[in-house]
């Protein structure tokens, strides 16, 4: 997401009503806010759900390998392992690693 920005010349540049750059500041961090809020949400819904997920690549940890992967709606997830799980899709345990 980004705000508009004004570029000189073009029809939009023309148009009355531009907002202030402070304006436009505060409702793209506004949006931000709520964006993050919503994901939080989202991810929080899969919390112990066993899901089908798509890993991708290794992530050492504390010593230890995580293999981040995706859910077919895109969400994040990770598999503790030294197996190679590259190119894999497995049914797993929803966990969040916060890295």
């Amino acid at each position: 997401m980004f705000k508009y920005s004004r570029r000189h010349g073009t029809a939009a540049d023309r148009m009355e009503g531009h907002l202030p750059e402070s304006v436009k500041t505060e409702r793209s961090h506004r949006l931000m806010e709520i964006t993050g809020e919503q994901k939080e949400r989202f991810c929080a819904w899969y919390e112990g759900r066993t899901v089908e997920a798509l890993f991708e690549e290794p992530v050492r940890v504390n010593g230890e390998t995580w293999w981040e992967g995706f859910t077919p709606e895109y969400v994040k997830t990770w598999f503790q392992t030294e197996e190679s799980m590259q190119n894999r899709i497995m049914k797993v345990e929803f966990f969040r690693l916060l890295v």
